[in-house]
């Protein structure tokens, strides 16, 4: 049989037989694998390029450079994203998803959310991280005295919302996390 599908902006085809389909679940098949969505591909990428002291410098120019490209945010660069810790926030949120640290040498979650919060530049996604951590029911670790603390302080900042650079790259990386908000 012949198989097509649109590839970018292209239709495409080729020529396939019964044993080259790939059966997918639910009992249907497909004769062209589709491919992950972005978000997904680019966090995977994010994760192999994690050491215990956070992302790799090379890696991290070539991913943030994409995430520049990709989420389109009108003048912002990969140096922005450097002044912003946006490695950190990624590496947070992930912690958040796995309810383990990520690219940290802390022991536990309330250790990665004591260190990030620490830094006063980061003060400003305490809003972003306190959602973030309720739309993965980890909104418990909030109550811990010492987390507590570091968002009485944060408060006094100025939160970055969902128009932020902060904000696009968390919704355009975690995008059905988000949509149960």
């Amino acid at each position: 049989m012949r198989a097509f599908w649109l590839d970018e902006d292209a239709w495409r085809s080729k020529l396939v037989t019964i044993s080259d389909l790939n059966w997918i679940e639910g009992g249907r098949a497909n004769a062209v694998p589709s491919r992950p969505p972005w978000h997904h591909d680019f966090l995977s990428r994010w994760r192999g390029a994690l050491g215990e002291r956070g992302t790799k410098w090379k890696e991290r120019e070539i991913l943030f450079g994409e995430l520049v490209a990709k989420v389109a945010i009108p003048g912002s660069d990969v140096n922005e994203l450097h002044a912003l810790d946006v490695d950190a926030l990624i590496n947070c949120l992930l912690s958040l998803v796995d309810g383990r640290p990520v690219g940290s040498r802390q022991q536990n979650l309330v250790e990665v959310l004591n260190s990030f919060l620490n830094v006063e530049r980061r003060q400003r996604y305490v809003r972003l991280i306190r959602t973030f951590a309720r739309l993965t029911n980890r909104d418990a670790l909030f109550e811990i005295e010492s987390v507590r603390n570091k968002i009485v302080k944060a408060r006094t900042v100025v939160q970055d919302d969902r128009q932020s650079v902060s904000g696009k790259i968390a919704l355009a990386l975690f995008p059905e996390i988000f949509s149960s908000a």
